[in-house]
């Protein structure tokens, strides 16, 4: 049975494109080679470059694998709302004083982003039209870019605290939003070839990934 959509798909779009930008903000400042990270880390005088790694590495996986479960809406909006409570609770850890759960912390979320940005691709190519995909795509850059560089700011001049915190109400707030976002069970991802069964194909979500490296 379908479930009637409670917004129609311009306001999905919106929904989907300031949910994204939200999470975005917090992967970028934080857990994803962010200030926010690099400046608890200076704190307690260790070697990021383990915590960084592991960050990247978990991050590619939970891309890849997200094109293996994730095959219909209904799925990619669970997935994203389970990846955001994992996230947030990762994020959590990093009030406590340093241990092996930092650890254990940046592997979970790194997974968990890289499954949450993976699934918001469906709701990418099922509320953008192809002439509104490049518009799409240059607001979550533009937006997430510029609520991570509020935090960064934050981080910089006031303290990493404000900053974490900052970056988890970011985070809180694309949760909630993404509850808003409309879950249909009946259509496939693979009949909208968004996750072709292709292997190289799957590939395709690391794009993303590429673009948050480079800009």
């Amino acid at each position: 049975m379908n479930i009637r959509p409670v917004f129609n798909e311009s306001d999905q779009r919106k929904l989907s494109i300031i949910s994204f930008s939200l999470f975005s903000a917090w992967l970028l400042s934080f857990p994803f080679e962010g200030q926010v990270l690099y400046a608890l880390v200076k704190k307690t005088n260790i070697d990021e470059a383990a915590l960084v790694l592991t960050a990247i590495c978990l991050h590619f996986v939970g891309l890849i694998i997200t094109g293996f479960c994730v095959k219909r809406q209904d799925a990619a909006k669970v997935t994203m709302i389970a990846s955001s409570v994992a996230c947030l609770a990762g994020s959590l850890v990093f009030f406590l004083p340093y241990s092996s759960l930092w650890y254990i912390a940046i592997a979970a979320m790194a997974l968990f982003a890289g499954l949450f940005i993976a699934s918001w691709g469906y709701y990418f190519k099922m509320y953008s039209e192809p002439e509104q995909r490049l518009q799409t795509a240059a607001d979550v850059l533009i937006c997430s870019n510029i609520a991570m560089i509020v935090i960064n700011i934050i981080t910089v001049n006031i303290s990493a605290f404000w900053g974490l915190s900052l970056s988890i109400l970011s985070l809180v707030a694309s949760l909630l939003l993404t509850f808003r976002l409309e879950s249909r069970s009946d259509e496939p991802l693979t009949n909208l070839g968004l996750f072709p069964q292709e292997l190289p194909l799957i590939l395709k979500p690391l794009i993303l990934l590429c673009l948050f490296i480079f800009i």
